[in-house]
């Protein structure tokens, strides 16, 4: 099994067989890659699994909301297949999650118990009411033997944690780091701290679909650059990786810094060439981390501690389920179990294979979908735009149905050429012909000539094209329309492009 390594004790890290990993890495999911608003970006995960079950033809609603401030949006939608069988959706995390397992996988005193009573191995640990004297917890840490780790009972994230707590001075600091918001959380957990590297894994019943590992921010030394400009320089390919987690800069924070203090070097250390410097403890991808998919080397022993993690919660079904695996030792053990995970680090990692986990959740859910015309499907998707400026920006509808996919679509590209001075009303006519035949696809009009491009059943698509013909055999012999090949998917509807308004 590949496994990322680094001895934490004498500080010289290194990766086993990373050059292999680079060499395929970057992979992507073309049919979600080719179907990605801009607007969707942020909200990856939700949009994917949504896209997956309208082109399986299934009925989609749904809203773009606030949740925790100006800056948030929320992708809430239903699925369904009206023939009673229907989901609803908070982005990533289906209803057939149960309520009351959802509550147990947030409070983490909750989720501990069930691990307990299923064998899932887990951390040793107890909890703390925020208002117990630091002098019970420093005992408690001192039974248990150090290192500790310390975190509230419902963190998310990795907000709240400190690891690798080694004396009581590091304890008492970890809990004063934790007052400005014990107001939010009633209890905190103090356990043992495992050594070992970071899995998260994503399992549907009884299946492992996709596992990635996690790696803390990291440079690698060429001799002659300092810190701060290898992170400048890795910073910049990571605005332009695929992924929204992926695209998180490697910020300057006070993570960052107190690493820097431990190693006692400083941004304008020039690092050896070869050296791996890691740059953070916790190895969240949004935080500046990367992710390598591991999901075909993943013992089966693994594989079996998270599944098992998944069934130790009734009524749960799916969840990304994070494991700190020690090689060396033999050791695993499941950290959390989390009900709505970034998909986008499996979907989209740093390194390896990239994993559709929107088809096999939708597989799952739907499964008398499973044998749609995934060609056909695949060549629309749908107005995520309309729908985000109705419930979002303008706040008008609470819900936006989204008209089903038509069926057996097929593609058309065309340039035409006709006399300036037809082509507005030109435009028009193929706006309502394309309205009235129900095609997608846009008429983009450009400085010497237009561009159509249609997606459509073949028969209306004939009938779109017959009227086109008849309009430009009505100009005379002063125009052209040439056939071009269209892979790429369109739109749901019909736009009008000027180009030559937009200069």
């Amino acid at each position: 099994m590949f496994i990322l390594q680094y001895d934490r004790g004498d500080e010289n890290y290194y990766m086993l067989d990373l050059d292999r990993r680079r060499s395929i890495s970057g992979q992507s999911i073309r049919h979600i890659d080719n179907s990605l608003p801009s607007s969707a970006y942020s909200i990856l995960n939700g949009y994917a699994i949504a896209l997956e079950g309208w082109r399986r033809g299934l009925n989609l609603s749904g809203k773009i909301s606030y949740e925790w401030g100006p800056k948030s949006r929320i992708f809430r939608y239903t699925l369904s297949d009206g023939k009673g069988t229907s989901y609803d959706f908070n982005s990533a995390a289906p209803s057939i999650m149960e309520d009351e397992a959802r509550r147990i996988c947030r409070k983490k005193e909750l989720t501990k118990q069930a691990f307990i009573e299923n064998g899932v191995p887990h951390a040793e640990g107890t909890f703390f009411n925020s208002d117990t004297p630091y002098s019970e917890m420093i005992e408690y840490a001192a039974k248990i033997g150090y290192p500790v780790v310390v975190k509230p009972n419902d963190s998310y994230g990795g907000k709240g944690i400190t690891t690798d707590i080694q004396n009581d001075q590091q304890l008492e600091e970890a809990l004063d780091a934790l007052k400005p918001d014990m107001n939010k959380h009633t209890k905190i957990i103090i356990e043992k701290c495992f050594t070992g590297e970071d899995f998260r894994v994503y399992v549907i019943e009884d299946e492992v679909i996709a596992s990635v590992q996690r790696v803390p921010a990291n440079v690698t030394g060429d001799g002659k650059s300092t810190i701060m400009e290898l992170i400048n320089e890795k910073n910049k390919i990571r605005r332009v990786s695929k992924g929204p987690s992926n695209r998180k800069i490697i910020g300057i924070d006070e993570e960052l810094k107190n690493t820097l203090i431990e190693k006692k070097v400083t941004l304008d250390t020039v690092l050896p060439e070869g050296e791996l410097f890691f740059l953070k403890k916790k190895a969240n991808v949004s935080s500046g981390g990367e992710s390598i998919d591991v999901t075909d080397e993943l013992s089966e022993e693994h594989k079996r501690a998270a599944v098992k993690a998944v069934q130790a919660i009734e009524g749960l079904h799916v969840g990304a389920v994070d494991l700190l695996i020690d090689e060396e030792k033999g050791t695993a053990i499941v950290l959390e179990i989390n009900t709505k995970p970034g998909l986008d680090i499996q979907m989209y990692p740093t390194f390896g294979k990239a994993r559709d986990i929107p088809t096999k959740l939708i597989d799952y859910l739907f499964p008398d979908t499973i044998n749609y015309k995934k060609v056909s499907a695949r060549r629309m998707y749908f107005d995520f735009d309309s729908l985000f400026e109705m419930t979002f920006k303008r706040t008008i509808f609470k819900s936006v149905e989204i008209p089903k996919i038509p069926t057996n679509i097929v593609l058309k590209k065309y340039v035409i050429t006709l006399p300036t001075n037809k082509q507005d009303a030109f435009m028009g006519a193929v706006q309502r012909a394309a309205h009235r035949y129900q095609i997608s696809g846009s008429l983009k009009k450009l400085s010497d000539r237009l561009v159509l491009v249609m997606g459509g059943n073949s028969r209306n698509i004939k009938s779109v094209l017959e009227i086109i013909q008849e309009k430009l055999d009505s100009y005379g012999q002063t125009t052209t329309m040439k056939e071009m090949l269209r892979t790429k998917p369109v739109r749901q509807g019909f736009d009008l492009i000027d180009k030559v308004k937009d200069k």
